[in-house]
Formats: structure tokens, sequence, C-alpha cells
């Protein structure tokens, strides 16, 4: 495997499977929307039979925890990739796969100790679980084994800063890649009181509940929502801390500044003399605070 243009990889090893024989590795197809789980070695593809997508608002931050059911309809057990493009400004923070039915949650790992951690674990007979950022923003997990006929489930976690658009913050939420899917749920929540979209796909209350096939889905739904004035909140965890992001509300005031009528500058004279740009900022600084003591004066 590549470790390439990650700054952490997230390792889970599959403990409580038998370490099977590997399929043989084969060049992947470029994915579609139905082929979001490659095994070059089936002979039918692998289903994407559930997704179920919750998204949540708060303080100004998206997270989307995706869970995704694959079902492989061969009689064999195979090696597969899940290929996993993001949009700007999103971020995995967390992905999971089941163990014996209950999802495990992957452990972070520094970039540079990636490799030696993967070949640790896979010298022990325990087959791990990998999650790797590729070219930009593309990102793909080794899911092995899927059992013959069997299911396996994948989860990630995905936060994203919104965009502050007029009023709100505008929240796009992507859902080509479940396009194929022969069932989706989504489950979406954002402020209390908060309305936004149109139907079916309408916040009403601060909440969303959709269930159908993914062919009745868009390629994304967008909402506006309310920004609301009051403190909130958000607390993630990273490693081992936790760490908050607070938004306090400032009051505006629409009334006139009052024109000083003395202005103090203050210079360093440490500067280097040989700092060839020094003279030079510095008779653009006083040009400009003229310019504007002028401009004030009348």
């Amino acid at each position: 495997m590549v470790f390439a243009r990650c700054c952490t990889v997230l390792l889970l090893a599959l403990a409580s499977w038998p370490a099977l024989p590997q399929a043989s590795r084969r060049p992947a197809p470029p994915m579609t929307s139905t082929a979001l789980l490659i095994a070059p070695a089936a002979e039918q593809p692998v289903q994407l039979r559930h997704a179920r997508i919750e998204g949540e608002v708060q303080a100004g931050i998206a997270q989307t925890r995706i869970t995704l059911e694959f079902h492989n309809p061969n009689q064999r057990v195979l090696e597969g990739e899940l290929q996993f493009p993001l949009a700007e400004g999103q971020q995995i923070t967390g992905f999971a796969l089941d163990i014996n039915g209950e999802l495990r949650e992957a452990v972070p790992v520094p970039k540079d100790r990636g490799r030696q951690v993967f070949e640790e674990i896979a010298r022990r007979g325990v087959d791990p679980g990998l999650l790797e950022q590729t070219a930009g923003n593309q990102f793909r997990l080794r899911v092995y084994p899927l059992p013959a006929g069997g299911s396996r489930r994948v989860q990630l976690v995905v936060r994203e800063p919104l965009a502050y658009a007029g009023q709100g913050w505008r929240w796009t939420l992507p859902l080509q890649f479940v396009a194929g899917a022969a069932a989706v749920e989504l489950d979406v929540r954002a402020p209390k009181g908060a309305e936004a979209g149109s139907a079916p796909f309408r916040i009403a209350d601060g909440r969303l509940h959709w269930q159908g096939r993914g062919a009745q889905l868009p390629a994304q739904l967008q909402w506006t929502l309310p920004a609301e004035r009051k403190a909130q909140v958000q607390v993630a965890r990273w490693q081992d801390g936790h760490y908050l992001l607070a938004q306090l509300p400032v009051p505006t005031s629409i009334a006139p500044r009052r024109v000083p009528s003395e202005v103090g500058l203050l210079w360093d004279v440490r500067v280097p003399q040989a700092s060839a740009t020094a003279p030079a900022s510095s008779r653009c600084w006083i040009a400009t605070l003229l310019r504007w003591a002028r401009a004030t004066s009348r």
C-alpha cells in the first residue's frame, strides 16, 4: 500500500476475522455511481444494499455519519476497495468496520509510522483495515474480507465548516455516491426551529427524515440554515484530547465612529537597515496614514 498525501493514516485491526488468502490485486476501473466499492476479482459486482446518512449542524460545523452496507453475491471471499471522493473543505475524522456484526472504530496513526504499523499488524496474522488519502481529496478504504454471499458494513465520519451566505449557513450534502443503493435512509438535524429547503427534502423544525431508493435522490441537497445569534459550542475529539469551537455573537452598532482629533504613530526602529524593503514599506504606511487624515478632516 502507498501512504501518500495523508496527514493521518487510520488503521483498524480486524482481530476477530481469520487470516484468509488475499485476492490478487488488479488495476481498479474508474469509479462510477454504481461501483462505489471495487472488487477486481468479482464475477458479479458488489452491491450497495443499504446506506444510512446522518447529518447534523451545530455552531457552523456540519458532521455527516455515513454507514454503508455492501453485499457480496459471489461464491468466493473478495477483497474490495472503497473509493470515496470528498468535496473541498471536507475531512474524514473517523471510520469503522463491522466485526462480528458490531462496528469497531479505527485508531489514527501518524503518516510517518503508517507503513510500519500496518506491516506489524499483518505479521501477527491479523488483517488490518486501512483508510488512506490519495491524490487531492480522494480517499480509499481497503475492505477485506468480503465473505462469500455475505455483507460488510463501513462507516465514515465527515466534518466540514459551512460557508456563511447572507443570513445563514449554506450546507451542501453530496449524495451521488448512493445512487446505486437499494435502500437509503436520510436523517438530518439542524438547530431547533430551522426551516429550509422544499419537499420532500425540507427541514422542518430542525429535522428531516427520508427513506427510499438511491435512484430517487438528487446528486446533492442544499439548504441555507439560519445562523442563531446565541452562544454555540462544538466539541470534537482528536487523538488523546478534546477540542472546542465556540461562536459568541457580538452586538453590532451602526452609529458612525467619532473622528479622532489626534493620531499617534509608533514605529519600531529595530528593523535591520540591511532590509531593502524597510524604507519603501515605511513610506507606504506614512503615505496611507496621511491620505486617511486628509480625507477625515474634510
